[in-house]
């Protein structure tokens, strides 16, 4: 299983990288801004979050993908230099892919999130054009979780409000045009953090962090 955390320690290590170079002047008067990103997304699904009770993976072999594209569509409002306020239609894609099999067969589980953010976004502007950011506020998240397995078939819908954060460099081509890099951290995007269903329970989505990498761009009215 990869650890969520290691797309922030690459961003850590190219913001500093992009920071050195040069450029032109930022322009951060205040306005609308509208863009779009699209990235790669880390879980920490484990197996231990196996689809059913009626084939777990402590008496099978199992497998996940804790990997998927993300997207993001955003717009918002720069009150001024240092903070801006952002609304977003984020899409990340399957968040969680679990397989298993066995003596009895095997079975797939697979879980798709989207939803809509509303962070704060505070900026700081450096020479030649840079900017750093940080982003924090909720992610309103729908979830839908599907398990196939011999005699078995099982399928939930699910959402909730959860918090989510980020930090991010920009660097400004124009007036208009920027080019962002930035790690998001989405939370509890689930209601179980252990199997998708219980001998007694109802089916649950599965309660999993997602980290997205992504590049974007940034247009400036």
């Amino acid at each position: 299983m990869k650890n969520p955390t290691s797309p922030l320690r690459q961003l850590l290590i190219v913001v500093p990288a992009l920071v050195l170079g040069s450029g032109p002047v930022l322009a951060d008067a205040p306005g609308y801004y509208l863009g779009a990103s699209f990235g790669k997304t880390s879980s920490n699904v484990g197996p231990t979050q196996s689809a059913s009770y009626t084939n777990p993976c402590a008496s099978a072999t199992c497998s996940t993908d804790d990997g998927d594209k993300g997207l993001s569509l955003f717009g918002g409002y720069r009150f001024h230099r240092h903070l801006a306020a952002e609304a977003a239609y984020v899409d990340l894609g399957d968040t969680a892919v679990i397989g298993t099999s066995g003596v009895g067969g095997s079975s797939a589980t697979r879980q798709e999130t989207n939803g809509f953010r509303l962070v704060a976004v505070g900026l700081l502007p450096l020479d030649n054009g840079f900017t750093l950011f940080g982003k924090a506020g909720f992610y309103r998240w729908n979830s839908d979780v599907s398990f196939s397995g011999v005699g078995a078939s099982y399928s939930a819908s699910e959402s909730g409000f959860k918090p989510s954060f980020g930090i991010g460099a920009e660097y400004a081509l124009n007036k208009q045009f920027s080019l962002q890099l930035a790690w998001d951290r989405y939370t509890a995007l689930g209601k179980s953090t252990g199997a998708l269903q219980s001998a007694t329970g109802p089916v649950k989505t599965i309660d999993v962090d997602v980290d997205l990498l992504s590049f974007g761009v940034r247009y400036n009215f």
